[in-house]
């Protein structure tokens, strides 16, 4: 389980370093990814 975390936070900083010019919907995008994930597993 966390190294299904680990690739999904490395998978969201890669899509981060392409597209520097939105990092803050990214990083809104990314928290729901993570925070669906959770749920997921809950």
């Amino acid at each position: 389980m966390d190294q299904e975390i680990i690739s999904l936070l490395s998978k969201a900083c890669e899509q981060a370093a392409k597209q520097p010019q939105n990092p803050h919907e990214l990083s809104v995008h990314d928290e729901k990814v993570v925070e669906n994930f959770f749920k997921s597993r809950a």
